[in-house]
């Protein structure tokens, strides 16, 4: 923790971390973990037919002796009145939840971007919350590489039915 709160940039300035920010960064990127693994656990339980319950689940971990968290607590009562939903980013109170949490994980991983404190769950949470929230997906990244090493074409959003080609050395 004190190697956060006094992180050093490569010009060996130091940045100040608020220890609620680590905290609540630290939040935001084991709610994410867990609603990914719920979010697995409830698509395989639906595609094989295995009929497990999450919000159950969640209360087996809870009384277990690994994943004893108390956050389980509000993930058990969020599936108990939305146990109808496919991830719980759908129901409110996590969503909620989940918002009010964001801007300090960015927040974290921005500020230790400039450090050489490497950050993969927290960058990689962030990434995995955002790719559900945004309407678009970099695709149109891979599209545009695709046409530049193979002149592939791709499409753009303002004219979906178009299909285009750029003379990318140009």
């Amino acid at each position: 923790m004190r190697e956060l709160l006094s992180a050093k940039n490569k010009n060996s300035n130091s940045i100040k971390i608020d220890k609620n920010t680590i905290r609540n960064g630290y939040i935001f990127a084991r709610l994410v973990a867990l609603s990914e693994g719920f979010h697995l656990i409830k698509m395989a339980s639906d595609i094989y037919k295995w009929q497990i319950n999450i919000s159950d689940l969640a209360k087996i971990w809870k009384g277990g002796c690994i994943i004893r968290s108390d956050m389980l607590n509000s993930i058990i009562s969020g599936l108990e009145s939305h146990g109808h939903e496919d991830h719980l980013f759908s129901i409110p109170s996590f969503s909620k939840l989940m918002s009010s949490l964001e801007g300090e994980a960015y927040q974290l991983l921005s500020e230790l971007a400039i450090t050489n404190v490497s950050t993969p769950a927290l960058s990689a949470s962030i990434t995995y919350y955002k790719s559900l929230k945004t309407k678009y997906l970099p695709t149109n990244m891979i599209q545009a590489q695709r046409d530049y090493f193979g002149a592939h074409t791709y499409r753009r959003l303002d004219n979906i039915s178009a299909t285009y080609h750029t003379d990318w050395r140009k």
